[in-house]
């Protein structure tokens, strides 16, 4: 049975790429094409309704320029807020993490806990620029930030392992 085991600390540097990479995983792209479409189309109807009479005008001007800038700052909150959220609920918490991947599942451990995943609890795998990340949710993922394999032989076989296991939980299905 093969097994892959690391110990690591989370860094600051490793929650920043974290936060960027998860959004180019694509079922969060998904949800980032809503929250970028709403204001884009907020605005054209914004600037079209300018054109209209001004009877018409002036009924829809500024409920859609509320809405313009609520959906933008929505965008910007939860961008935002995908790092922030991350940095706070490690924050206090003990940053050394060890993690054992096996045919099983995956084995998360710090000082406060330990939790297990089958393979069929994970919903997405993704393998990228700084990081792997494994979700176990939506919106939630175990990280490995790339810098805890020793050369680029063992990170391709970690993720040609991962990628097994994963596809077999998915075919049982």
């Amino acid at each position: 049975m093969t097994s892959y085991n690391f110990d690591f600390d989370i860094t600051e540097q490793d929650l920043k790429h974290a936060s960027k990479d998860v959004w180019k995983v694509p079922h969060f792209f998904k949800m980032q094409q809503v929250f970028v479409a709403l204001p884009i189309i907020s605005a054209i109807v914004t600037v079209i309704s300018i054109f209209m009479p001004s009877h018409i005008f002036n009924m829809m001007f500024f409920p859609l320029v509320c809405m313009t800038l609520f959906f933008a700052y929505l965008l910007f909150v939860i961008y935002h807020s995908t790092y922030a959220g991350m940095k706070k609920m490690i924050k206090g918490s003990n940053l050394k993490r060890s993690i054992v991947i096996d045919d099983v599942g995956i084995k998360q451990t710090n000082s406060a806990s330990t939790s297990t995943f089958n393979w069929s609890g994970v919903v997405h795998i993704a393998n990228q620029k700084d990081t792997i990340l494994l979700f176990i949710g939506d919106r939630m993922f175990i990280l490995l930030p790339k810098r805890i394999f020793a050369n680029d032989e063992e990170l391709n076989n970690c993720w040609s392992y991962i990628q097994d296991c994963y596809n077999k939980a998915q075919n049982k299905d």
